[in-house]
């Protein structure tokens, strides 16, 4: 299968449903409008950046996801950053101008551009740093776009799943979530409230009818033990998927015992290699509590000890 052509049918596949966002005032946006805006973006940074990198903030917002999609259809090297950063400003045109025949000229000469440069596109995050100092790690776009394939189509997301969007964009596993719901064509809806206000953050699980839910163990954590299992169970969420390190057993255990209609899913994953390398849904697996999974599809894993590489042994993964 070629994972960047199958990422870019669907990408540009128009489902009969046209909500493919909410903003975090709750304002639908269809798929067309955020084609047509993406080519608008990805027009402008062509004709207005003589450079070959571009900065755009790794806030989870539906704005940054769009510059940050347009500019690799622009052909540049996409530096994606903690914190704000300035939005390019020029005469933009508004896509809520263009009529039908010109919408779909624009899409066309998006789509056109993904194929010229989206494959040899090179995204540029940081690691955690946690195993030493943060290093700058420079990752094919076409890289993300197999992993969204992969791990998407394991979830079998649906068209009218909505995946909270509130990890940041500058954070592998963030932008691996976001582009995952954009391949499956599910619903991305963006955060009013952060973590900062846990109450407010996980109420927005019911209030907007949140099925499909990512997070790291400190998430959980305050989802499980501060938020409550009975309030997960009321309401509308079907899969869980954890990467970011090692969850308690304790917590997976509620989840697994509590929780038999959601489906947990555990992932791991490095920068290096673009996010998510192995998962597995362990509602499906409860005897393997402590496993971080199996290497997604063309992925191999070797655990290193000393000088040799083990089957059954203790080491690093390689």
């Amino acid at each position: 299968m070629n994972y960047f052509e199958h990422f870019l049918a669907a990408l540009f596949q128009i489902p009969e449903e046209q909500v493919s966002f909410e903003c975090a005032d709750q304002f639908e946006i269809g798929k067309i409008e955020f084609l047509c805006d993406l080519s608008l973006k990805a027009k402008w940074i062509s004709e207005s950046l003589d450079s070959e990198e571009i900065t755009i903030s790794g806030r989870p917002s539906i704005e940054n996801l769009k510059w940050l999609l347009a500019s690799v259809a622009a052909g540049k090297i996409v530096n994606i950053v903690a914190g704000d950063v300035a939005l390019p400003s020029g005469d933009l045109v508004s896509c809520q101008d263009l009529d039908s025949s010109s919408a779909q000229q624009h899409i066309q000469t998006l789509e056109e551009q993904f194929h010229s440069h989206g494959r040899n596109a090179e995204l540029v995050l940081l690691t955690s740093g946690s195993t030493g100092a943060p290093n700058r790690v420079h990752l094919g776009f076409a890289e993300f776009c197999y992993q969204a394939v992969v791990v998407g189509n394991d979830l079998e997301l649906e068209r009218n799943d909505r995946q909270l969007f509130y990890m940041p964009l500058n954070y592998v596993y963030g932008l691996s979530v976001a582009l995952t719901g954009l391949f499956r064509n599910s619903i991305l809806v963006e955060t009013a409230h952060t973590l900062d206000e846990p109450n407010s953050f996980f109420e927005q699980i019911p209030q907007r009818h949140i099925t499909c839910f990512s997070g790291v163990p400190f998430t959980y954590n305050l989802m499980i033990k501060k938020w409550g299992v009975d309030k997960v169970r009321n309401s509308s969420l079907r899969t869980l998927t954890q990467a970011g390190g090692l969850l308690g057993a304790d917590v997976k255990k509620r989840i697994l015992d509590e929780l038999p209609e959601i489906d947990l899913w555990i992932m791991y994953g490095q920068t290096e290699l673009g996010g998510r390398i192995t998962q597995f849904n362990l509602s499906k697996n409860k005897d393997k509590l402590l496993s971080a999974g199996t290497p997604i599809d063309g992925v191999e894993i070797y655990v290193k000890q000393d000088e040799s590489f083990e089957g059954e042994s203790e080491g690093e993964v390689y």
